[in-house]
């Protein structure tokens, strides 16, 4: 590949502000197409929004969805935040961008570190628009880390850690100083979450009252908590600047979801919930959503109705329980976990109002994106434009331009050394959460260098299994029988232990996904895809 035809004269003004000892500023310009800002919530599920929207408890979600259009996104497996987010922000399935998990290597190992960017083989919207034009902001990302070199500026999903090089350009980190909140403020805003005198010292203390309540939210609920308002403030002051598209991302909700969601619905699980323990937790995950719709109000309001808005989760979230158990982390079981179905919702001049039913999948968003801030599709990309989204007379006013692939370099150009301590903290969260296992030590950069991951072909065959369904599972959603069949022919080649079992595990996915969608079975023509694609098996698992 050629290398990245980065826009020289953007990067030029902020350099030279940042030479100056001054804030980085972005010139204005004019742009024909209206701003787009991106915003990732993970976890989320229409399951709790609608309900509190009913409830007039989400105004301003309410406000967007009545403007808007709003439908289930379906996501694909691996249900992994690391892999479903680089995903959506690729446009490419894992097994061409390469992020496969929480950490690597990906295969067993006594050590591992953390995924980042370096190891993402396809290149990012922010990559993309940068090498035709745009200008990007984006803030938080998942697995961001290192920055890329782009026009505009990046703050990765180490910033809230304070790791040295965590920003573009790098002087951006200094202005922002005012998004770590001191400890008043701290307090004060882990009490709309936890609103009883909270401490993580109780977490230890077996005697305490508290002692239970205090375990589940430590290391899950306070720190993230913690991150997601470090993101919320810098994203308000950065929100101005003007880019033609604008990313944040917020895990609040996702992690509430799984720490704390017996306690507030406990009706499909076989043991009543501890009345005491319910009545501490049982407020966490609508706090969540609270939260998350005060940022989506400002953020509007900052806006304005003249911005396309979509907003996105990666998956969407419901009881673990039965098929959907997890497995315990830091000897606490977790009582949420993901589903398939996961949110969209879209507002702005460009989209078309209404509720949808279209088929959007996670594997979809990157070519909206694209469409939306008017840059060209690669024909490498298997995503498709749901027009049904955008308003009557766009593609008519602004074709969409094809490209037989994307011409550039994408790799991450700031190469800093994460501290051992911070690999060390991002571990034990992981860790906390059940994503990974707790003998996991963190491993030597030099010794676990992402130069080093192996071929997806050699990677544990859960992930592999996982990954190749999801695939499999996308071209039968579109009907793409002739991809579907050629995939499985390359399964069968390359991994005929996963291969025997494919046709059932699509079945069920597929049966999954309508079951969460609020489908009749076999609404999605299940059968007939899996027989056109030769998958159809001589059973299929029934769902619960």
């Amino acid at each position: 590949m050629n290398q990245m035809r980065i826009n020289v004269a953007g990067l030029l003004v902020a350099g030279c502000a940042l030479a100056c000892g001054g804030e980085p500023q972005l010139e204005e310009r004019e742009s024909p197409r209206a701003k787009v800002v991106f915003v990732g919530i993970d976890g989320a599920t229409w399951d709790v929004i609608d309900p509190m929207i009913e409830r007039g408890e989400l105004p301003n979600f309410a406000k967007l969805a009545a403007r808007g259009r709003r439908t289930r996104l379906i996501a694909l497996p691996p249900l992994s935040s690391p892999i479903v987010w680089t995903t959506m922000a690729t446009g490419t399935f894992p097994r061409s961008h390469g992020i496969l998990g929480f950490t690597f290597p990906f295969g067993p190992s006594p050590k591992a570190r953390p995924v980042d960017s370096s190891m993402r083989r396809d290149p990012a919207i922010w990559n993309i628009a940068t090498t035709y034009g745009k200008r990007v902001g984006q803030i938080g990302y998942f697995v961001s880390h290192p920055p890329d070199e782009v026009d505009g500026f990046i703050l990765t999903d180490r910033f809230h850690q304070r790791v040295p090089g965590s920003s573009f350009p790098t002087g951006i980190q200094a202005e922002l100083d005012g998004a770590f909140s001191g400890r008043a403020a701290r307090d004060a805003l882990l009490g709309r979450f936890l609103p009883w005198d909270y401490s993580p010292a109780a977490a230890k203390d077996t005697t305490d009252p508290k002692h239970t309540a205090s375990l589940i939210v430590s290391g899950r609920v306070d720190e993230v908590v913690e991150r997601d308002e470090i993101y919320r403030r810098a994203t308000m002051e950065l929100l101005d600047r003007p880019v033609d598209l604008f990313t944040t991302y917020f895990r609040v909700v996702d992690h509430s979801s799984h720490a704390t969601w017996r306690y507030f619905d406990d009706s499909k699980f076989d043991e009543p919930t501890d009345e005491t323990d319910k009545a501490l937790l049982g407020g966490i995950i609508p706090e969540a959503y609270r939260y998350m719709d005060d940022m989506l109000g400002e953020l509007v309001e900052r806006c304005g109705e003249d911005t396309n808005i979509v907003i996105v989760s990666d998956h969407g979230f419901g009881p673990a329980t039965k098929d959907y158990e997890v497995a315990e982390g830091k000897g606490m079981v977790l009582s949420g976990n993901h589903r398939h179905d996961g949110i969209f919702l879209a507002a702005g001049p460009d989209i078309r109002p209404g509720q949808g039913d279209e088929i959007i999948t996670i594997m979809d968003v990157t070519p909206l994106l694209l469409t939306l801030v008017g840059l060209p599709i690669s024909d490498e990309l298997p995503g498709r434009v749901i027009e049904e989204v955008l308003r009557p007379g766009l593609l008519e006013e602004w074709p969409i331009e094809r490209v037989p692939a994307y011409d550039m370099d994408w790799h991450a150009g700031n190469e800093v050394a994460v501290p051992e301590q911070a690999e060390e903290d991002m571990l034990e969260m992981l860790q906390e959460l059940g994503y990974i296992d707790d003998d996991l030590e963190a491993g030597d950069a030099d010794d676990l260098s992402s130069e080093n991951v192996v071929d997806f072909w050699e990677v544990g065959i859960i992930t592999r299994r996982h990954v190749l369904v999801g695939e499999l599972t996308y071209y039968l959603l579109h009907d793409e029988v002739e991809r579907a069949r050629e995939l499985l022919a390359v399964i069968e080649e390359r991994d005929p232990e996963n291969a025997l079992h494919m046709p059932q595990r699509v079945a069920g996915l597929l049966g999954a996904i309508e079951f969460e969608l609020g489908r009749e079975p076999g609404s999605l023509a299940t059968e007939g895809l899996l027989g056109r694609a030769g998958l159809l098996p001589e059973s299929s698992p029934v769902n619960d």
